[in-house]
Parts: C-alpha cells; structure tokens; sequence
C-alpha cells in the first residue's frame, strides 16, 4: 500500500528531527551490530537541514539491501541526503521518528515495505524489506529532572510507550519565576525504538498569591501578636506569615504582536465607591487568593505534650474565613506591635475594609489603567492588576484544659483577617508568552505549629 508523507511539513519549517548517529547502544538486547557499520563515511550528519539555502532535491541512501531485523530499523543507517542549489549536501539519519504513528504497525511485521514520501512535489521512494528478529530488542527510557538527576527508569519493547510513574511535582523556583512541570518529556516517548534520556517540558509561569512559610523563619512556629484572658476564654491574634504579590483585582489581557507597541490602555471600572471596591476584593481575596491556595493540616505531631479539639474550625469556607478588621476583632489597633520582617514590617491595616482607601486611590488614580513597556519587554500577554503583599493573622478563642499531662486546647472560634502593606500597593502586570498561568505555593495552617507556638508563649512567657 502506497504511503504519503509531507515532507514540507517538516523541512520547510525547519522543525528539527530525532538523530540517533554516533550513540552507542550498550543493552546487550539492543542491536549493536549495525550501528556505524556505514554511517560514519556520510559524516556528518545533521538533525534538521539548513533553513537558509535552497534544496534541489533530496533522496534516501545507504539502504540495506538485505532484510533488516525487526526492532533494527534505526540502526541500519539509512540517510536521507538534501541537496543544494549551490552543489552542498547535508544528510539526515533516518529513523522511525519520520512516520506517522499509524504507520509504525508496519515496522512490527516481516515483509517487503515501500513508502513514496512528497517534498515539493516530487517523489522521494524508499524500499526496505524487515524480517524476524532472532532476538527482540528491548530499550531503557531513563527519566531526568533538569539537573540530569534520575527520577525513574523503564525498559520498554520496541514502539511501544514509555510511561512515567516518578514523583509529579518537578517545578521549581528561579529567578522570582515559577517554572511548571507541563506532564511532557522533551523526546517523544510513546513509541520508543532506541535506549534514551528524557528531560521534563516546563512553562513558564508568574509567581503571584505565593504564601512565604514564616513558620519556617520562625523556627517552625508562628508569633503570638496578642494574647489575653484566663484558661476558661483565652483570646489570641496569630501571625500566620505574608502572601507576596497578591493580586486584588484583575483588569484584561492584551497582547504585545510588535516591539513598536510599547503602551496598553486598559478597561477599567471607575464607577466603584471605596465600599463597593472593598467588596470585590474581598471576593476576589477569598476565592483567588485565601482558599484557592489555603489547607489545614492536623496530621504533623507537635513537639510538645499539647492536643487541639474542634480542629474542624480551621477548614475555611467562603462563608467564615475572613474578618472585615482586626478591629472588630475586639482589639486596639494602637496595642499591636509591628512584627519586624525583612523588608517591611507587619500591617494592620485590613485590605477590605473600606476605610482604608490605599488600595482604591491606587486603583482610581491618573494613568492607573495605562502600562508602558519598552522595546526590550518580550511580545506575548500582558495582563495588568491591582497588587499588593498582605499579612495574614488568625484569630482563635480557645479554653485550656489538663489531661494525664497533657494540655487541651479547645477551640471555640477561628477567623482570618488580611492586612496590606501601603508600601507595596501598586498596579503590576503579569505576563506570558501564550496564556496566563500563576504559581502559588499553599497557605497551610499547620495544626502542630499552632498548638508549639501556644504552648510555648503560655507556659513560658
């Protein structure tokens, strides 16, 4: 059956073609008796041709006149050889990556095969004959994380899929970005015919909503801001750690086609009162920011000889997780000391309370919705938003109790409360080069931090 193959698909794009010439092949069930047997007089040999010079013609060379062994094909150095107009040649090694997937059933099944590929035109035959393998080879996939660690091996028959089963979250930090593991390898691993490394796809993504673990810069515990009451009503505001780069509201997309666009006017809503603004975001703070990103976890123990009950109080809902101010609280704000952090120290100042107006005169100020970019901003998607760093505190009436040596803490009561810092209040875009995609690490609520922190600040403060 005549088969058809685009070859201007591949080389007038200049896409770049799998090679497997010069790597040995050192599993003793692999087929190292035809590899480099010819290879090395068409030296050298290329994985993509050359974009900037016109091919003449093109043509397949150095194929086996006897039968190649099933599982072999790769190795038995047939070359495609471009020809230019200007009398150069480069040749490429031709393997099963130059088929289509439902053609690849054929390179399991002795016989006679004949495949007529097309570049511009112009037919470009190949003919081979496969036979038996006296032995069927197999192939190792080794699968590396980007420093070129090992993450999982597999050992796979011919054309058939190497699949991944080593640990998931392979994304990293750098650069104050977040690069996401996108569940692709950098080689094609669903029909494999030769021993391979295969290193994660990431994408690149902007780090927002990113919660920074105080609890570990506090020697795995939180800080008590204010405590107060007897055993029967203990009244604590917690800090819990600072959200960086949060974003409060969020305008549209645009996208950069040409360096000479260098401004974006955006839509923006200016018919807000500073009540109606403080509402949106707050349900912008709860949904994107706070329970998107937020878990409890009760399974750590705490190194103290402490027990919580109603831990249930810390799994947040849209319906109870958040204060409009510390405030209403029942606390002075003038009583709370600043935590010193690196940077800046702690805010009081609620982020939806509308009698704090930072947030919204940065919003609603000249040019607030204009953003500017110069000529070495890449192209891609700018989306412009309202931003800002935010402490968050938890808020806990509890009772003590004493039992065989152990102490009680029953909680009676759980609240949030998110405070801005002014200094970082400011309209920020975020950008990608296709869609806009975010990273945020968790904000976790640690039950055995909370219950060290209580437990030390009560009994030794």
């Amino acid at each position: 059956m005549k088969k058809l193959f685009k070859l201007s698909t591949i080389f007038l794009l200049a896409l770049t073609l799998v090679s497997c010439s010069g790597k040995k092949n050192n599993d003793n069930n692999t087929p190292n008796d035809l590899e480099e047997n010819t290879l090395v007089k068409y030296e050298p040999i290329v994985d993509s041709f050359s974009a900037d010079k016109a091919i003449t013609n093109m043509e397949f060379i150095n194929v086996p006149t006897e039968p190649i062994e099933i599982g072999k094909f790769a190795y038995s150095n047939i070359i495609l050889q471009a020809n230019f107009i200007d009398g150069t040649k480069e040749r490429m090694h031709v393997t099963e990556s130059f088929f289509r997937s439902e053609q690849l059933a054929d390179f399991k099944t002795p016989g006679q095969k004949y495949y007529d590929f097309l570049y511009k035109g112009n037919h470009i035959p190949l003919r081979f004959e496969l036979k038996e393998a006296t032995t069927y080879p197999t192939f190792t996939v080794e699968f590396r994380d980007k420093d070129g660690s090992l993450l999982d091996s597999k050992v796979v028959k011919y054309l058939e899929e190497a699949k991944y089963s080593g640990k998931k979250d392979l994304g990293y930090l750098e650069n104050n970005k977040y690069y996401m593991f996108t569940g692709e390898w950098d080689k094609d691993i669903e029909y494999v015919y030769s021993n391979m490394s295969v290193k994660p796809k990431f994408k690149e993504c902007s780090v927002v909503n990113s919660y920074d673990n105080y609890y570990l810069e506090n020697l795995y515990e939180y800080s008590i801001v204010k405590c107060e009451g007897d055993s029967s009503d203990k009244h604590a505001l917690v800090y819990m750690g600072r959200i960086n780069d949060a974003t409060l509201v969020e305008l549209d997309t645009q996208t950069r086609e040409h360096y000479k666009d260098t401004v974006f006017e955006y839509t923006r809503d200016t018919s807000y009162s500073r009540l109606n603004f403080a509402e949106l975001i707050n349900n912008n703070l709860i949904t994107n920011v706070l329970l998107n990103n937020y878990c409890h976890d009760s399974f750590k123990n705490p190194w103290y000889q402490v027990n919580i009950w109603n831990g249930y109080l810390l799994n947040f809902d849209s319906s109870n997780c958040i204060t409009r101010d510390i405030s209403d609280l029942g606390y002075n704000l003038s009583d709370l000391t600043p935590i010193s952090r690196s940077g800046y120290s702690t805010s009081y100042k609620s982020v939806i309370n509308h009698m704090y107006t930072d947030p919204y005169n940065v919003y609603m100020a000249d040019d607030a919705n204009i953003l500017t970019l110069t000529e070495d901003y890449p192209l891609g998607n700018y989306q412009l938003c309202l931003m800002s760093d935010l402490d968050v505190y938890l808020d806990i009436h509890f009772e003590i109790t004493e039992d065989n040596g152990y102490q009680n803490y029953k909680l009676t009561s759980a609240k949030l409360a998110v405070c801005y810092l002014p200094e970082t209040i400011r309209m920020d875009f975020k950008y990608s080069s296709d869609d806009i995609t975010t990273y945020s690490n968790k904000f976790v609520i640690y039950d055995a931090h909370l219950l060290d922190t209580l437990y030390e600040y009560i009994n030794f403060n």
